[in-house]
């Protein structure tokens, strides 16, 4: 009963801000515990499949994720690392080809 009070309380949307999972109703979204064992409305969010399985079964937390996301996932994995993007894009010019011999 409080699972539904809490998708109801939701509306049956991801509370990530800026989650771009547009399904909504019971089989697209889960009821997350902020702490394991704890039912506790104030400890209980709905999150999309996506987003909780991120927070779930993610070992690595990635910075582009939304900072909300990251919250959860650090609850979760107290011991986890954090995973940084690196950018490849080249600041300098492209080479440009040499004619190496006349025509």
């Amino acid at each position: 009963m409080v699972i539904v009070r809490m998708l109801k309380r939701d509306d049956y949307r991801c509370r990530v801000p800026w989650c771009m999972t547009t399904k909504r109703g019971k089989r697209s979204v889960a009821v997350h515990h902020r702490e394991a064992g704890n039912s506790d409305p104030a400890k209980m969010l709905t999150l999309c499949l996506p987003c909780h399985a991120k927070v779930t079964r993610t070992l690595y937390v990635q910075d582009d994720w939304p900072e909300f996301l990251r919250i959860l996932w650090r609850e979760q994995h107290p011991e986890g690392h954090e995973q940084s993007a690196l950018n490849f894009v080249s600041p300098l010019p492209q080479a440009t080809n040499v004619l190496l011999f006349k025509e």
